[in-house]
């Protein structure tokens, strides 16, 4: 199913674009996204009906349909997809992986196998990350490498920014095993809320 402002009639050297969301820009929710993508793309010389073609795939609410709206878009050799979520990469990755993916976001592209580092992704998928975790200890990487001697580091925040007023206390949990130790230390510094790092194998603990 075409995007909306697709035409039938392909102009000479048009470039297609593959879009792979779950829903449609119809819905009010996503039709301001729809609009800044064909306001970007057409401040960078690209319009619709003049030389790009965007196509759209939607799952609406089914997300298993993915891997067959990817294999359509590839089979439209399309010049490039755009990925909606980690799903969407997924479906699109493993149909091909030549044509360059976009991923408007994905929480942690490293652990999930979409990109080899963030420094250096390689392969054919780039776009934006939530792995803010990973980009604080690049921060640290950075600093030892132009001064390998630093072992103390300052934060400049500002108090007046009730965001930055907040005291974050690291409690680190690499398995079930040390669940006991954190809920103790959450009660020890009697925390008010708690917050997790968004990864997409978050480990699921029963009571």
């Amino acid at each position: 199913m075409p995007g909306p402002g697709s035409s039938t009639v392909i102009p000479e050297k048009a470039r297609r674009i593959g879009v792979l969301l779950t829903l449609p820009p119809s819905v009010p929710a996503v039709r301001p996204q729809w609009q800044a993508l064909v306001d970007g793309l057409r401040e960078h010389g690209w319009e619709e009906g003049r030389n790009l073609i965007l196509e759209g795939r939607f799952t609406g609410p089914d997300p298993a349909r993915y891997p067959e709206l990817a294999a359509e878009l590839v089979a439209l050799k399309v010049d490039a997809i755009i990925a909606g979520d980690s799903q969407a990469v997924e479906a699109a990755r493993h149909q091909t992986a030549t044509i360059p993916i976009i991923m408007l976001f994905s929480a942690d592209p490293v652990r999930s196998g979409f990109v080899a580092s963030l420094a250096r992704p390689g392969g054919n998928i780039t776009g934006l990350s939530g792995q803010f975790e990973s980009l604080v200890g690049k921060t640290l990487e950075l600093l030892k490498e132009v001064s390998p001697t630093i072992n103390r580091v300052g934060v400049i925040f500002s108090p007046d920014n009730i965001a930055s007023a907040v005291i974050a206390l690291p409690i680190p949990v690499s398995g079930p095993a040390d669940f006991d130790g954190a809920f103790a230390t959450i009660v020890r510094e009697r925390l008010q809320a708690i917050g997790g790092s968004s990864c997409e194998d978050e480990l699921k603990v029963g009571k």
